[in-house]
């Protein structure tokens, strides 16, 4: 039975779609690496898509810093002037 474990796709039967492209008799052997290619691709995605993610997160936590960074130094120049 087919099912998803983390951002693969594993199963214990391979199952092709019907392609016309494709005889509908494969030997086992090239189901097996075809499946295999697919599902490879599958995972590479996955883990680029969760790359981005991670980039988007390190990208707002950089702006979240640099608006705080700057929210003390106006803060300092404030209290400066002021001569607290």
């Amino acid at each position: 039975m087919a099912a998803w474990h983390g951002s693969c796709f594993k199963s214990s039967t391979v199952y092709l779609p019907a392609d016309p492209g494709l005889p509908h008799l494969l030997l086992p052997c090239l189901r097996t690496g075809l499946f295999y290619l697919q599902t490879a691709n599958r995972c590479e995605l996955a883990d680029l898509h969760c790359l981005g993610a991670i980039g988007a997160l390190a990208r707002a936590t950089g702006n979240t810093i640099h608006q705080l960074q700057r929210e003390r130094r106006l803060s300092n120049s404030i209290f400066r002037s002021i001569g607290a």
